[in-house]
């Protein structure tokens, strides 16, 4: 399993090329670098003690959708940092990528950092192939080191790959998530269960349930930037739910919908394989392959909706406190029925045959009213997407883990008719004219520029753009002009062409981790 290696000598040849160019100028030290940062602690002897200081003061926080002693991030890291060497260069990569970022002239620092992880990883997963296979249950001791180096080994990729994004926008970490599931799976096969019986710092069921979480949520985001099958996730499965007695532990990224996160990777895998179907066909039997092809998505997005429908957020007494008033169990209530219907307006979206079968919906009626037009819908939907992200407030800790959200529900906001008068605005109850679609705009412009101020990363700012250029196609080409398509019985679904916010991502190269 040679995953790291490669990409660490890739990247040592990098620095060596930076500090070259270097040479030529009279660099500040790095204490000083990080000095300027104001919120970093004073500069201290050793650079590393800095970076492991700014972690713990800033990083963590940005990195976790809430953060106390009860968060992982902050105590796994904390206690087996000390000790184990992947952990410690993993969370050092984590915090210069983060500086580097937000200062000039610290591009080698986090190049340096980045080859540390790297190559201990890459020694970490050395060790752990060469430790003897323990089948029978007498080799409890040798089980132990072999679930023990599999979850510090888990932590560091999980930490490395989710971050991906921090050292370079447009690296979207693949590989460290190729290798995180195939060292879940190999454990899972291994052992017959998963089961993690150390490190001491780690409990059975807390290592269970962060992994588990900490999977679904990446392949949640994975799916819409790599093209992938819809079962990809579904080794997730047998888990999601385990290790939970009375109460639900709220998972940093997420949160306390880890099974909504399983189906959304379904989501984004299927919204990606119906946009190669979106180019003319050239030839006739192609086209008819298309269709059998479409026709087979749509059997498989019916039945992920109705998944998705049946969901319901955990009542609030069922649920553990983050003990962060920056975080409480609310804002993650509020952000797993985003994502609930964010699932549902991307497969609508893709998919208006499922909106038009009235009386399939379970979770609609309780929260949107059905309109005679295709495009009001969609609007109406994702209007109240963002009316719930309205009611979570910008300092709450899970803003970074909107950002997927925004991009779903904001890109959708499309006008209804012709924008160049109000008085030729068709829409029924109003979500489709300029003002209120032009409100809601805003506010997701907004949000994405509070999120960049929080977390500082260049990631944002992909997204946003996103969004953007999502809003200028449908504007500017005249596909969102037209009258949306009628949804009654008697008439076939014909939607007026909608601009996909995929579709632009893609031809932009504006891939990102958007998470």
């Amino acid at each position: 399993m040679d995953w790291f290696t490669e990409p660490a000598e890739k990247l040592h040849t990098a620095l060596q090329s930076y500090d070259n160019r270097s040479k030529h100028r009279s660099p500040r030290p790095v204490n000083e670098q990080l000095a300027r940062e104001p919120d970093l602690i004073p500069a201290l002897t050793d650079p590393s003690t800095t970076l492991r200081e700014y972690y713990f003061s800033r990083t963590c926080r940005i990195l976790s959708g809430f953060d106390s002693p009860k968060n992982p991030l902050r105590e796994w890291v904390s206690r087996l940092s000390m000790h184990e060497p992947v952990i410690h260069f993993c969370m050092l990569s984590i915090s210069a990528a983060h500086v580097s970022q937000k200062k000039c002239r610290t591009g080698a620092l986090g190049l340096k950092h980045h080859v540390n992880a790297l190559s201990s990883l890459a020694n970490e997963v050395a060790r752990r192939d060469f430790l003897p296979s323990s089948r029978s249950p007498d080799d409890s001791n040798l089980r132990a080191r072999e679930t023990q180096t599999t979850a510090i080994l888990l932590l560091g990729i999980v930490m490395i790959g989710i971050t991906s994004s921090w050292h370079d926008p447009f690296s979207l970490g693949l590989q460290h998530l190729h290798a995180a599931r195939t060292l879940f799976q190999q454990h899972v096969s291994r052992n017959g269960a998963l089961s993690f019986q150390g490190p001491p710092d780690m409990s059975d069921s807390s290592a269970r349930h962060f992994f588990v979480g900490a999977l679904a949520y990446w392949e949640a985001l994975a799916s819409f930037i790599v093209d992938q099958n819809t079962d990809v996730a579904d080794y997730l499965l047998p888990f999601y739910d385990r290790g939970e007695t009375t109460t639900l532990s709220i998972h940093p990224w997420s949160g306390v919908s880890t099974t909504l996160f399983i189906y959304l990777s379904k989501v984004g895998s299927i919204a990606r394989q119906l946009r190669h179907l979106r180019k003319p066909p050239p030839l006739q039997t192609r086209a008819q392959m298309l269709t059998e092809t479409r026709n087979t998505l749509l059997l498989h997005a019916a039945s992920l909706e109705e998944s998705v429908s049946q969901y319901r957020v955990p009542a609030v007494e069922a649920v553990s406190d983050t003990d962060d008033p920056f975080a409480p169990v609310g804002h993650f209530q509020t952000l797993a029925r985003v994502y609930q219907l964010s699932s549902l307006l991307e497969l609508y979206r893709n998919f208006p045959e499922l909106l038009a079968q009235k009386t399939r919906t379970i979770v609609l009626q309780q929260d949107a009213v059905f309109h005679s037009n295709y495009r009001d819908r969609l609007n109406a939907l994702a209007i109240d997407i963002l009316s719930l992200v309205a009611s979570i407030p910008e300092t709450s800790g899970t803003r970074a883990s909107q950002m997927l959200a925004l991009i779903i529900a904001g890109s959708t906001l499309q006008f209804q008719g012709d924008m160049s008068t109000e008085g030729n605005v068709q829409s029924l109850d109003g979500t489709s004219t300029p003002a209120v679609i032009g409100h809601w705009r805003s506010f997701v412009d907004a949000r994405l520029g509070n999120m960049h101020r929080f977390v500082g990363l260049k990631t944002v700012n992909q997204a946003g753009a996103i969004v953007k250029e999502t809003w200028e196609r449908a504007d500017l080409s005249g596909l969102a002009s037209g009258r949306g398509a009628r949804m009654d019985d008697e008439t076939p679904v014909q939607p007026a062409t909608i601009v996909h916010w995929i579709d632009v991502m893609i031809e932009k190269g504006l891939e990102t981790i958007l998470g």
